[in-house]
């Protein structure tokens, strides 16, 4: 089963490759952010990283839409966490590209219940 963590580990790294890029600053900001979300956040990086090698062919829609009841089940804080945690990773690099807003504003609507 997927667990919150999971999930905002996936999504971090999504909007982190979304555009192509892997930016340092952006892979840097994303480790930090996940220590908000799991105690093992450096292993459980390694394991999405590991799941999803070209996480920008992954279709945002569907894994949003498979993990619908998970979304809806977080805590209003938890959703906070994670929409703040993805803006701070997409406006580190100091660039935001069209796929970047287009997946934040995709994943808010999905968060917004």
């Amino acid at each position: 089963m997927t667990t919150f963590p999971d999930l905002a580990s996936f999504l971090m790294l999504y909007v982190a490759r979304v555009d192509g890029n892997a930016h340092y600053l952006e892979e840097a900001t994303l480790a930090g952010q996940l220590k908000t979300f799991a105690e093992d956040s450096e292993e459980l990086l390694r394991l999405t990283s590991a799941a999803y090698p070209k996480i920008e062919e992954e279709n945002l829609e569907v894994v949003l839409k498979a993990h619908e009841e998970l979304i809806r089940s977080a805590s209003p804080e938890q959703r906070r966490q994670l929409i703040e945690s993805l803006f701070a990773i997409v406006n580190s690099d100091g660039r935001v590209q069209t796929e970047e807003t287009q997946a934040l504003r995709m994943i808010r609507k999905a968060f917004s219940l």
